[in-house]
Parts: structure tokens; sequence; C-alpha cells
């Protein structure tokens, strides 16, 4: 039977809520499978039958603790998008043989990542189930707030530094903590298998997939450096 657009939504909110109640991508499909399989028979709504796909999830008694390493993962991803800033912003000031100066927006900029990128990744399930406007209101608060502060400490210069060695040094940390996220453990694909598709074409496109998710999520700022410094570089010899 062909799943409706009202059963495939309801079943990705319940997989989304299982995802983020840590469960393996396995007894996922295992649910959903079932889940499927039983609309399919009995001819009900996914609400008829389950009721709210959220509060299901969580029924099924398959939470796991919060894996363990996500200090370290948050904290390597900090400093690789730390490295992937500094190499874009002294890119351009490196290609003349210029300094690099540190503004304090720019100190401004760094301790709001520090602050906004663990809050969100500690705290991931509340964020994902923000509605669209609260999170659409709590970014524009974030990036009004940006802008104010930017107005107020103007440009001021706090250090000035040679601007190649903090280009070099930023995409070595780009390229390590890339390596790294390519290498580590904790990063591994968990796709979401149906089980019906055990050692069928299906189940071996997932895994292709989830592979090329993976590997494209943990080379997104290398890819983003090779793409934005010529552009970094352009435009600081152009407005120079």
């Amino acid at each position: 039977m062909t799943q409706t657009h009202t059963e495939q939504e309801w079943l990705d909110k319940m997989v989304l809520e299982l995802r983020l109640l840590n469960v393996s991508g396995v007894r996922i499909g295992d649910a959903a499978a079932t889940a499927s399989e039983h609309l399919a028979d009995s001819g009900e709504s996914p609400e008829e039958a389950f009721g709210d796909p959220t509060e299901y999830a969580r029924s099924l008694g398959l939470e796991q603790p919060e894996p363990t390493g996500l200090f370290t993962v948050v904290a390597v991803n900090l400093v690789g998008l730390f490295g992937f800033m500094a190499l874009i912003t002294a890119a351009g000031p490196a290609s003349e043989g210029q300094s690099f100066e540190i503004s304090g927006f720019h100190l401004l900029v760094a301790a709001a990542f520090l602050l906004v990128l663990p809050l969100v990744a500690f705290n991931l399930r509340t964020v994902v189930r923000l509605k669209a406007w609260q999170a659409a209101a709590l970014g524009a608060a974030v990036c009004a707030l940006l802008v104010v502060a930017g107005l107020l400490l103007g440009d001021a210069v706090v250090a000035e530094l040679p601007a190649l060695p903090v280009a070099i040094g930023g995409g070595l940390l780009t390229l390590a903590t890339t390596l790294w996220g390519q290498f580590s453990r904790h990063l591994d694909p968990d796709p979401v298998l149906d089980p019906r598709a055990a050692t069928g074409p299906d189940r071996a496109e997932s895994g292709r997939s989830a592979a090329w998710i993976s590997f494209l999520g943990n080379w997104c700022l290398v890819i983003g450096a090779v793409i934005m410094v010529p552009v970094a570089v352009w435009l600081h010899r152009l407005s120079g």
C-alpha cells in the first residue's frame, strides 16, 4: 500500500523524535516498519492508531543515554570553526603580506559562537522542537544584538598579528578537525534501516547515502574554505 502524505509526515515526526532520543538507526527502522505495516493493514490514520507521533515515540521506551564523548565532539568542532573563520578572515591580508587586525567585533563574534554553539549542541532536543517562528525570532534577536554591539564597538583594533601565520594556522586547524571527524568512531553513520529490505538494494543504497552525508558533513568546512578563500582574497584586493 502506498503511503499518503499525511502518513509519511507522521512517520517522519516519529523518526525525528526517536533520533532525538538517541535510538539506533536499526531500532528506528523496526519501529517505523511496524507502524507502517499496522497502518496498511488497519486502514486507520496515524492519529487514530497511535496518536501524536512525538508522544508515541516516547511511549516505546527506546530512549538511550546521551552518547559518550559529546563534549569532545563539540569542542573539536568549535576549534575547527574558529580555524575556518581565522583562515577566511586572514586570507586577504596574507595574500599581500599584510598584518591581520583583530577588532572588538571579531572577538564578539568569536564569543557568540563559543556560547551559542555549545548551548545548541547540548540542548538539541529543545532547539529542534522549536516552532519555525520561535527559531526565526531567536535568530533575529541574536543577529540584532551582534549588529548593535558591532556598532557600539566600532572598528577599534584590539590586536595586530602577521596574517600569513594566522591563515596557515587556521587552515591547519580546519584540516585537522576535519580529519578527526572523518576517522573518529564518535561520528560513524547510523542510518535508519528498513528491516523489510534487510538484504536488498534499498538497504545498500541507504548505507551509501548515509556514508556520503557523513562524508560531506565532515568535509564541509574544507570545501567551504576552498570556495571562500579565493573570494576573500579577491574582495580584499578589490577593497584595497
